[in-house]
Parts: C-alpha cells; sequence; structure tokens
C-alpha cells in the first residue's frame, strides 16, 4: 500500500535526521555545572492526589503514585542513579 510505504520513508528519514544532527557544544562552564554530583539531601514533598481526578480514579488503580511508589522521584529502587543538574536562570 502506498500509505504504509510513505510512513515507513517518513520513519527512515527521521531516523537519518536524527543520527546526522550535529553535536552540540557545550561551554565549559555549563559541563562543569552538568558533572556535579547528585547530593542526598535534597528530597522533594510527598504527591498528592489531583482532586480533578477523582471522579476517574475508579476507572484507574493508583493514580496518585507513579512508577516509583512515591510519585516524587525519592524511589531507593532506581536503575538510573546518574543525575545531571541544569543551571537554571
Amino acid at each position: 500500500m502506498l500509505s504504509i510505504k510513505k510512513v515507513k520513508n517518513w520513519y527512515a528519514q527521521s531516523f537519518e535526521e536524527l543520527i546526522t544532527f550535529p553535536l552540540i557544544q557545550l561551554s565549559p562552564s555549563i559541563c562543569q555545572a552538568l558533572m556535579v554530583p547528585w547530593s542526598s539531601e535534597v528530597t522533594l514533598p510527598e504527591s498528592t492526589p489531583n482532586p480533578s481526578l477523582k471522579p476517574l480514579s475508579n476507572r484507574y488503580t493508583n493514580l496518585s503514585h507513579g512508577l516509583n511508589g512515591g510519585g516524587n522521584g525519592n524511589s531507593t529502587n532506581s536503575f538510573n542513579k546518574l543525575w545531571l543538574r541544569v543551571p537554571m536562570e
């Protein structure tokens, strides 16, 4: 089918654009800021369920929690232990 070939070509073109995209040159100060070790002393507050989703809660299980159990990123079973900081102005 023509539409399937068209979509297949779009995917191929997107993949080619991704692998040929020029590398980003970061300044040394930004590189240094991104490599600062993550501090485990910083904790996020517990998640709060969204009250507007209450009517939907019977259709979905455990809306107030994300994949990590608390929904706030403080999980001890995270598979990615590398944390990078982005400086904000």
